[in-house]
């Protein structure tokens, strides 16, 4: 593994530290998410949606301690933070043993 699911999140992060957002636009796109994933609530999910999961559990930990641009930098909250960790939890929420 190169980590690749905690960049992404950090990407996401990032986009998600806009002060336009609203909570609604910060957390529109996880039902989607919620929606590909809830057919894997029991049993095996294959590789697509355990990379996804682990993308969000590192997106949830961003949300609330923030994330920074540069290694070491100060980190940003993101905008809807709270909307975002709720929506991320509610999605992975089916999916935990």
């Amino acid at each position: 593994m190169e980590r690749e699911d905690d960049r992404l999140a950090k990407a996401v992060a990032l986009v998600l530290t806009r002060p336009d957002l609203t909570p609604e636009r910060s957390t529109a796109w996880l039902s989607e998410i919620g929606a590909a994933l809830a057919p894997y609530e029991r049993g095996p999910i294959p590789v697509w949606a355990s990379n996804t999961v682990r993308t969000l559990r590192a997106l949830y930990v961003l949300a609330d301690l923030g994330v920074s641009a540069e290694r070491g930098g100060h980190p940003l909250p993101l905008s809807c933070g709270d909307a975002v960790r709720a929506q991320v939890a509610a999605v992975l929420r089916p999916l935990l043993p």
